[in-house]
């Protein structure tokens, strides 16, 4: 299970079922996890973002030819992610001298 600005998302349908009957709030959606990339589905499996080899979270839209267009936008499962909160993850870095790949707020459990 990953979270995103306390939105869950679970890695399979098991993990969406137990989030239902367990204490912490239930998932929102799924994610796939590929070499370079996470990719968000809703609750109904379908596209709606991705977090890249950099770790920015980008908006998915379905073009009429099939294919994926990805671009910054509020994603309605996860709100807003603000530039105030990057700001402030850079500054942690910054501080911390320790950089673990988190730079847009999410946690993998």
């Amino acid at each position: 299970m990953i979270i995103i600005n306390n939105a869950k998302f679970a890695k399979n349908e098991t993990e969406f079922i137990d989030s239902l009957f367990k204490g912490g709030g239930t998932c929102v959606g799924y994610y796939k996890r590929y070499k370079k990339s996470l990719v968000l589905f809703d609750h109904n499996k379908q596209r709606i973002g991705v977090i890249n080899r950099y770790g920015v979270l980008c908006k998915a839209r379905k073009l009429d030819n099939g294919k994926y267009w990805y671009s910054y936008g509020t994603i309605k499962e996860v709100g807003e992610q603000g530039f105030t909160d990057f700001d402030n993850d850079l500054k942690y870095i910054a501080k911390s001298k320790q950089y673990n790949g988190d730079l847009c707020n999410y946690t993998f459990n």
